[in-house]
C-alpha cells in the first residue's frame, strides 16, 4: 500500500512532454487517490475470499452511505449470495443507493419492483426505469424500448420504442440492434 509520503514523492514537478503524458507512478497515485475517495471498502471487497466476507465489507460501506456498497449489498440479498435471499432487504438497500444517484441501483430497483404484481410497485418501477434510461443506462434504454414496443394497444408507442432502442444500440447494445433489425424487416 502507498503511504501519504509515497504519494508526495510521486507528485514530482512535470517536465515539458510529461505534462501531457503522466508517468506510470502518477497514474498509480491518481488511481490510489480515487480508490480512497470513492470507497476503501469497495476495494477491500474485491479482494475478499468468500461471498460472506464480501457481504460484510459491503455492509460496512453501505452503513457509511457508500452508494456502490449499498447496491452491491442489495444484489447479494436479491441473489442470496453470501446471505439468505431477502427481497425486502434488497429493495431497502437498492432504494438507499438509488436515492444517492447510483444508476445501477436505480435499474436494479426498477427490475425488482417491476416483477411485483401490485400497481404501486409497477408504477415506481416504471419511474425508475425511465429516469435511469434518461441518464444513459443502456439496459434501461433497451428495456424501456421493449416496454413501449409491447404497450397496449400493440405498437401504440412505436416511435418512442424505436427512440430508446436506437439510444441503446448507439451504445453498442447488440440486443437493441437485433430488435431494431427485426422491426425493419417487419416494416414497423
Amino acid at each position: 500500500a502507498n503511504s501519504p509520503s509515497t504519494l508526495v514523492e510521486l507528485r514530482r514537478p512535470l517536465s515539458d512532454a510529461s505534462e501531457y503524458f503522466p508517468s506510470i507512478e502518477q497514474c498509480i497515485a491518481r488511481a490510489y487517490q480515487q480508490a480512497q475517495s470513492t470507497s476503501e471498502v469497495q476495494v477491500q471487497a474485491l479482494g475478499a475470499k468468500s461471498a460472506v466476507e464480501q457481504v460484510k465489507l459491503h455492509l460496512r460501506g453501505a452503513v457509511r452511505g457508500v452508494a456502490g456498497a449499498q447496491n452491491n449489498l442489495a444484489v447479494a440479498y436479491s441473489e442470496g449470495d453470501g446471505v439468505d435471499m431477502d427481497e425486502d432487504a434488497a429493495v431497502y438497500w437498492f432504494r438507499k443507493a438509488a436515492t444517492l444517484g447510483d444508476l445501477d441501483a436505480q435499474f436494479n430497483l426498477a427490475e425488482i419492483l417491476g416483477a411485483r404484481s401490485d400497481k404501486q410497485s409497477r408504477n415506481e418501477a416504471a419511474r425508475y426505469l425511465r429516469m435511469t434510461a434518461e441518464h444513459g443506462h443502456v439496459d434501461a434504454q433497451r428495456l424501456l424500448g421493449l416496454a413501449c414496443l409491447n404497450s397496449r394497444p400493440r405498437g401504440r408507442d412505436m416511435s418512442e420504442a424505436v427512440m430508446w432502442l436506437r439510444r441503446a444500440a448507439g451504445q453498442g447494445d447488440t440486443e437493441a440492434v437485433n430488435i431494431l433489425h427485426g422491426l425493419a424487416q417487419h416494416r414497423y
